[in-house]
């Protein structure tokens, strides 16, 4: 399959919101510990007094996953989602989290005042580099929900946990122990402080974007600068921490964001791991033609580079471009860590 047809597909299960597009794939572990190869997870069968009964893989490769735990004790369900992700991003995917919940017509009526907010971290993770929130839920079954969320690496790890029985402060104690029991291998560099995301004062209203082009030396540097971001642990500079305010003319599954620096896009599509970003990278404008914002889809495990525009894309430009054009080029490691570039024409 070329670029373009690999493009399609991926934009095609995202914007349908997968997982739930995808074939899912129960990992019959059974009464076995199951290991989450690339993040080092260990799901054991049982966790506290949370009893595991399903392990799904929403494809065959394990970066989309699902593991649910119960218990009967106190009427309590667990549902840990693992993600690789283009833009993993704690900020971003607990407000997404909360916007989905709160959009729910069994939470409707929550009082957003009784919410319980808390920052929470490790050395090796990122001090407050996590999000977790729990709400009551007076008008449903249950009696509180709550989410978590923080990243290693372009893995995002979100456990969602909903209560029959705990009040929203038991509950939010329940999800912090069992967030802290998960057993992890140390990222490579870790995460920034979260932010609590609240809507742009002002939404994206811009003239639309002129394109420019690239030659294949800017082409392999960028995407060489790509490998080395990558590849950075917290000898080098790491990720920066990102101020983000959320575009409220896109709705899901489609959440829009923007960097407040003004230099940076994001699109989240949906529950596929699968991010569209337009992004300055400064270094890349040694080899000359002004400044540029490259635009790129994700899901952290490849990524697909097209035609750079001369400022920042507004979010419906920016899906747009990713929708109906052609990469001019990809990046993506196998499972040996080898990097593949491609640059097609060059």
């Amino acid at each position: 399959m070329n670029l373009k047809g690999k493009v399609l597909l991926a934009l095609a299960a995202a914007l349908i919101s997968a997982p739930a597009s995808a074939e899912p794939r129960q990992i019959g572990v059974e009464n076995e510990v199951y290991t989450h190869a690339d993040t080092g997870l260990v799901a054991p069968p049982a966790l506290l007094d949370y009893k595991r009964n399903r392990v799904v893989d929403f494809g065959d490769d394990e970066i989309n996953l699902y593991i649910r735990y119960w218990s009967e004790t106190t009427k309590t369900d667990v549902s840990l989602y693992i993600y690789s992700m283009g833009v993993a991003d704690a900020s971003i995917e607990a407000d997404r989290a909360i916007q989905a919940i709160m959009a729910h017509d069994r939470y409707s009526s929550v009082d957003a005042d009784g919410q319980v907010l808390t920052r929470f971290g490790t050395d090796a993770i990122g001090p407050d580099s996590g999000v977790r929130i729990s709400i009551p839920t007076p008008e449903s079954r249950s009696t509180a929900t709550g989410v978590a969320v923080f990243t290693t690496d372009e893995w995002v790890m979100k456990t969602r946990m909903t209560s029959e029985t705990l009040s929203t402060d038991e509950l939010d104690q329940a999800l912090a122990q069992f967030v802290a029991m998960m057993s992890l291998h140390d990222p490579k560099r870790r995460a920034p402080v979260a932010q609590l995301i609240e809507s742009c004062d002002t939404d994206a209203d811009l003239k639309p974007a002129k394109r420019s082009k690239a030659d294949a030396t800017q082409w392999l540097m960028v995407t060489t600068l790509w490998k080395a971001y990558l590849d950075s642990t917290d000898e080098d500079d790491g990720p920066a921490s990102r101020e983000w305010c959320r575009d409220t003319k896109m709705s899901a599954p489609l959440l829009a964001y923007q960097n407040k620096s003004g230099d940076e896009t994001v699109i989240v599509f949906g529950d596929s791991g699968f991010t569209g970003q337009a992004l300055r990278i400064e270094t890349a404008e040694l080899l000359g033609g002004g400044k540029k914002f490259w635009p790129m889809l994700s899901n952290g495990q490849i990524t697909y580079f097209f035609d750079p525009y001369r400022s920042l894309p507004s979010p419906d430009q920016l899906a747009s471009a990713l929708k109906s054009e052609d990469p001019k080029a990809s990046y993506a490691r196998d499972a040996e860590g080898n990097s593949n570039v491609s640059i097609p024409g060059s």
